[in-house]
């Protein structure tokens, strides 16, 4: 078990984005996160997007984990916008532990409540740390890629084909509607399908409304 001194507690969001700075700023290696919630106001986020100056300003992977489903909220695609254009790996699991994981080599942030709020535990221990070191490579290795998730440069027949995905129309539909050969259209579904990290077409046509690209 930790004490408190081992593992202060940061009830705050100020005190959050503090450690979140101090975590990043003194790390020289990997700097990993996992967070899984379904709004944007639980803060660890905002901590680490304020932290972006560290981050680019520093050697090391940038990896982060988010859960598949709220890759269709609009503040969750802007975040994984902002990740790819600084040249972060963004990947999406459908089974991540619950709360939320800031990780560098200077230390943890971890949840130590499951509810939306701030109440997080700012770990140095070199045990703990190694624990979660593994965790983070299992998360990681688990995850699926994310392309960039405000990405518009979709041609014409793409955005028709994922509209009509979007309607639940089936490959001989769209091939007819849109006078292609079927293997033609499966071909452009199982590359949008990539492009958007999906792993179905309904899903496919779910991301794709939700970032505005149909």
């Amino acid at each position: 078990m930790l004490s408190p001194l081992s593992a202060p507690r940061l009830r705050t969001v100020e005190e959050l984005r503090s450690a979140a700075r101090e975590v990043v700023g003194e790390s020289t290696g990997e700097v990993f996160c996992y967070w899984n919630y379904a709004s944007v106001e639980e803060p660890l986020l905002e901590s680490v997007h304020r932290s972006g100056l560290h981050l680019r300003e520093r050697a090391g992977e940038v990896r982060t984990v988010l859960p598949r489903t709220v890759l269709l909220t609009p503040e969750i695609a802007d975040f994984v916008d902002w990740h790819r254009a600084c040249g972060f790996q963004v990947g999406a699991s459908a089974g991540l532990p619950p709360g939320a994981m800031l990780l560098t080599d200077a230390g943890a942030l971890v949840t130590t409540a499951f509810d939306e709020g701030c109440d997080y535990a700012w770990i140095r221990d070199g045990r703990v740390l190694e624990a979660f070191r593994a965790l983070a490579r299992m998360l990681w290795g688990r995850a699926d890629a994310v392309v960039e998730a405000g990405d518009q440069s979709l041609g014409a027949t793409d955005r028709k084909v994922l509209l009509m995905l979007t309607q639940g129309a089936t490959d001989r539909v769209i091939a007819r509607e849109l006078d292609l050969s079927d293997r033609t259209v499966r071909r452009i579904v199982a590359s949008l399908l990539e492009r958007l990290g999906a792993r179905s077409r309904f899903e496919a046509g779910m991301l794709a409304a939700a970032r505005g690209w149909v």
